[in-house]
């Protein structure tokens, strides 16, 4: 009894000594972010391939294994964090003027590189494709984002045609991009590493692919220079929106987020919820409700009288309800591709009326989207015959009759955003569909031709396994991103959520919507999760400890 009562009594000392480094109000704050990273890290790295729902005891000993790694976890990166407490770089410090080298030098090798591969082989996606003809023909529908199609359709008035279209916004990432990467420079993070950053961006072949597919690559051109903005907010402590311009250009730019992706909000609510809790008293109420109101008011104007006025077609098809619901049908779909015997009665004969054998015969487990937009309509009609209630209650049991294929249909939808060890990045290359997407050049174009070569000779020198790892698996980038804000969280407090936390919302809340594995919803990470991840690596927060407040210039 003496020794449990001694190692209980040595155990809390070690605690207490571990935790003493973090301030009392975010004591709290860290254990329950150690206790979610810990069973993440040993769900995708163990339990997922693991034997659980197979049988009672391989369910019992994949459970009991979870619980022994993520509580060893979770005292490992607890010494971690206090090993490494005064590691990292200096405080951040505002420099003089704005690096306007390294933001030309970035926009400008960006932008070379990706219209090297719009004329080496351009094309797009079938979503664009029917998005683009909606930018021809002017009448709109909210299935693919609205305010995302009348955005193109605006450049589309100049640029004519879709390359033309699509060179706008390669130009317009570029200077997004110069500009995040310049905004690092700025704030005194090494050259070294924000030139690393710089060049795995826009070298990386996946980063540029899904931009060419011109419709999913637009929220990350809004984001990329929202976050540029953040990180200006971040190392100044909130003093950047003491200026109205600054405040309103955040305010615009979380809104035009919000309206590139239906799922936007997943990302745009926390971080401006982040910024409001962590900044309110520097904003004062009168700015931080500005801010709000400037976000939530071009919101409303935009979705309201402007898709009125356009005569956007809301909500097509049930269109929230169909595109809400991947998940649950993908475990339905499983079950009844596998073991539809084992099914509740209900739940076979829904899927039996969903589609016939011949279009079962090609569903590919895990992916709902192989059948789903061959039975489009049957999945409208569910939407309309079958409530969400009774829907999700026939999933449920279903679920509860088939553990195993449920467990595996999630699996294998969601494994793309959080898998480790690969597959890296994109699995497609953009291919032309019809004369409007072809390049802009005939294919025995000579410059075409040297575009290809470089584009082709470029990819094939980065094909390093190491280096698409790190700069492709969106998996490996998040778990990056978490583990560096927890160690930061560690040293500074609560405010460095800010740079971690709207990525993993929209991550895991995008994951739960999915209708199959498909890489262009998560295309934003392979853009900021490097930049972040550096950023974090710096001391911010505290100006009156590192020397003179920071400025609020632009």
């Amino acid at each position: 009894m003496k020794m449990r009562h001694y190692r209980a009594a040595h155990y809390r000392a070690w605690m207490a000594r571990m935790l003493g480094g973090i301030a009392p109000g975010a004591r709290a704050l860290f254990i329950a972010l150690d206790v979610f990273l810990s069973v993440y890290i040993t769900f995708v790295a163990y339990t997922m391939d693991s034997q659980i729902f197979t049988t009672r005891t391989n369910t019992a000993l994949a459970l009991g294994t979870t619980c022994v790694f993520a509580a060893l976890l979770f005292h490992g990166l607890l010494a971690l964090c206090h090993a490494l407490r005064n590691r990292g770089a200096a405080f951040a410090r505002e420099a003089e003027t704005f690096p306007w080298r390294t933001f030309c030098a970035v926009a400008g090798a960006c932008f070379l590189v990706f219209i090297l591969a719009l004329l080496a082989y351009g094309g797009m996606s079938e979503d664009t494709e029917t998005q683009w003809q909606q930018v021809q023909s002017g009448q709109f529908s909210d299935w693919h984002p609205a305010g995302n199609t009348l955005l193109l359709w605006l450049i589309a008035q100049a640029a004519r045609t879709y390359s033309a279209t699509l060179s706008v916004l390669i130009l317009a990432f570029s200077l997004a991009l110069g500009y995040l990467v310049a905004v690092l420079r700025r704030w005194g993070l090494r050259a070294g590493g924000v030139a690393a950053v710089a060049c795995f961006l826009v070298l990386n072949h996946s980063v540029r692919d899904v931009l060419l597919y011109l419709k999913d690559g637009v929220m990350t051109i809004f984001l990329t220079a929202l976050m540029g903005m953040v990180l200006n907010i971040y190392f100044s402590d909130g003093r950047w929106l003491a200026r109205y311009r600054n405040l309103v250009a955040c305010g615009l730019m979380m809104a035009m987020t919000t309206l590139m992706r239906h799922n936007a909000f997943f990302f745009t609510g926390p971080l401006l919820l982040l910024v409001l809790l962590a900044y309110g008293r520097t904003l004062g109420w009168r700015r931080g409700a500005a801010l709000l109101a400037v976000a939530a008011g071009l919101l409303a104007g935009i979705q309201g009288p402007l898709f009125t006025a356009v005569g956007v077609e809301r909500n097509p098809g049930h269109q929230t309800y169909v595109e809400s619901i991947g998940m649950p049908m993908t475990i339905l779909a499983d079950a009844y591709y596998k073991d539809r015997d084992s099914m509740p009665p209900d739940a076979r004969q829904q899927m039996e009326a969903y589609a016939p054998e011949a279009v079962w015969a090609m569903y590919n487990p895990g992916d709902y989207n192989s059948i789903k937009f061959i039975t489009r309509q049957g999945a409208i009609n569910m939407a309309a015959d079958l409530p969400v209630g009774p829907f999700l209650s026939m999933a449920w049991r279903t679920a509860k009759a088939c553990p195993r294929i449920a467990f595996e249909a999630v699996r294998e939808l969601t494994r793309m955003a959080w898998q480790l060890p690969g597959p890296y990045g994109v699995q497609f290359r953009p291919s032309p569909r019809g004369e409007s997407s072809a390049p802009p050049l005939p294919s025995d174009h000579p410059l075409r031709k040297a575009a290809a070569a470089l584009i082709e000779k470029l990819d094939q020198s980065l094909n390093i396994q190491a280096y698409r790892w790190v700069s492709e698996t969106i998996g490996l980038q998040m778990l990056c991103l978490m583990l560096l804000g927890l160690w930061a969280v560690y040293r500074m407090g609560w405010r460095v959520l800010l740079l971690v936390a709207p990525t993993v919302a929209y991550n895991l809340g995008t994951m739960l919507l999915l209708c199959g594995p498909d890489y262009r919803f998560f295309h934003f990470n392979l853009v900021l999760n490097l930049p972040l991840c550096l950023a974090l690596c710096a001391r911010a927060g505290r100006a009156d400890a590192a020397g003179p407040a920071p400025r609020a210039n632009a």
